[in-house]
């Protein structure tokens, strides 16, 4: 959580922060490049107090590391683009099996 108080500007640190932490956080993109990968990392997280007054704690109102929009909590520490991809090549697989 950061907030615009003193002189520095929490854009900076969170983007300083970003950058310091990367090789905790940074996925790597899957064979196919379907998704990132975020096994062995720590989804880290960052927002302001204003956007927090603005969007409550429910909102999109956090970044997560190495993505470029906000996003609720849930979205922010998960990944939709995985789940959704592995589910349907799982599907795509029992189809085939099924065909077999």
């Amino acid at each position: 959580m950061f907030n615009e108080l003193g002189a520095r500007s929490p854009r900076t640190q969170i983007r300083n922060i970003a950058a310091l932490t990367r090789h905790h956080w940074e996925g790597q993109p899957d064979n196919e490049g379907a998704f990132h990968s975020y096994r062995g990392k720590i989804p880290i997280v960052a927002t302001r107090l204003d956007l927090l007054c603005e969007h409550g704690p429910h909102g999109p109102m956090f970044w997560r590391f190495g993505r470029k929009h906000r996003e609720d909590l849930w979205s922010a520490v998960g990944n939709p683009r995985e789940d959704a991809t592995l589910r349907q090549r799982a599907q795509e697989h029992r189809e085939r099996q099924a065909q077999e």
